[in-house]
């Protein structure tokens, strides 16, 4: 599997996980997710899927880093 994909899911799937620990600031906060939103563009490159498009990225990150046997991850932690 494309190591590329595997490190954007991973970083990914790690920023919603802040975004939804509570432990940041708003400022943080912003910070954070304005960086979930670039990485969701990049994995919609590389996956080829327009960024207009309804797309679940989450579960798609998931499926990615559990396929890709670098660890196991839930569609429970969102």
């Amino acid at each position: 599997m494309n190591e590329y994909l595997v490190s954007l899911a991973q970083e990914y799937l790690d920023l919603i996980d802040k975004l939804g620990s509570g432990m940041f600031s708003r400022e943080d906060m912003s910070e954070l997710d304005k960086q979930r939103q670039t990485t969701h563009y990049q994995l919609c490159d590389v996956l080829k899927v327009p960024h207009s498009h309804a797309f679940d990225m989450y579960s798609k990150a998931v499926e990615i880093v559990n396929r890709s046997g670098k660890g196991e991850r839930s569609w429970e932690n969102y």
